[in-house]
């Protein structure tokens, strides 16, 4: 274990990858087979993320002594671009605002 926890996957299959499907063409995706993934596992989806980020923000907030609603964790596809979106490694950033009072 470590200060901010154990790591976590989270993983959405079958996404939707573009609001309007007909302005490109896709021949290996239907629209309508990815739209019925989304409507039902969408929900799912969202409380596994959310779960996850409060997590996150717990785990950070108690690392550094302060409360959880401090802590802010936000999230972002590449959207299959770069060696992360091919999956062959990960990225993060952290960025951290301090107050003097």
């Amino acid at each position: 274990t470590t200060a901010l926890g154990e790591p976590q996957r989270i993983v959405a299959y079958n996404t939707t990858q573009v609001a309007k499907y007909d302005n490109y063409e896709l021949g290996s995706f239907s629209e309508e087979a990815k739209h019925a993934w989304r409507d039902a596992h969408w929900e799912e989806d969202l409380q596994q993320a959310f779960k996850a980020g409060r997590q996150m923000a717990e785990n950070i907030a108690s690392a550094c002594g302060i409360e959880a609603d401090r802590v802010n964790v936000k999230a972002t596809t590449e959207e299959k671009l770069g060696f992360t979106g091919r999956l062959e490694g990960i990225s993060s950033h952290a960025v951290c605002l301090i107050e003097k009072n």
